[in-house]
């Protein structure tokens, strides 16, 4: 599964936790993972990290009233493997985000 994940409280480690415990866990969380799912996309996808990207993070300084939004494209290796499991998902992705904003 492709998730959209918007956290409030400044704490994604939440986040593994509570797909953890859902199921689906997080592909790669040594943590609260499934070992054989990550050796799986690790020896066959080539994904040796934690499936997890900040898209944006969205800051407000002391000094100021309005957050500061950082973006971050989908690093390379995981929009890999995106693509050798679903060839759509940006297309997914983007109206995922212009449903919500």
């Amino acid at each position: 599964s492709l998730v959209r994940v918007r956290t409030y409280t400044g704490r994604p480690h939440q986040v593994r936790r509570h797909l953890a415990h859902l199921s689906p866990p997080v592909i790669g969380d040594a943590n609260h993972g499934k070992g054989a799912l990550n050796r799986a996309f690790r020896d066959g996808l080539g994904l040796p990290r934690m499936a997890l990207h900040a898209r944006s993070l969205a800051v407000v300084p002391p000094d100021a009233t309005t957050p500061t939004t950082f973006v971050a494209p989908m690093p390379d290796d995981l929009a890999a493997v995106l693509d050798a499991l679903w060839s759509d998902w940006r297309e997914a992705l983007a109206a995922a985000e212009h449903a919500t904003g």
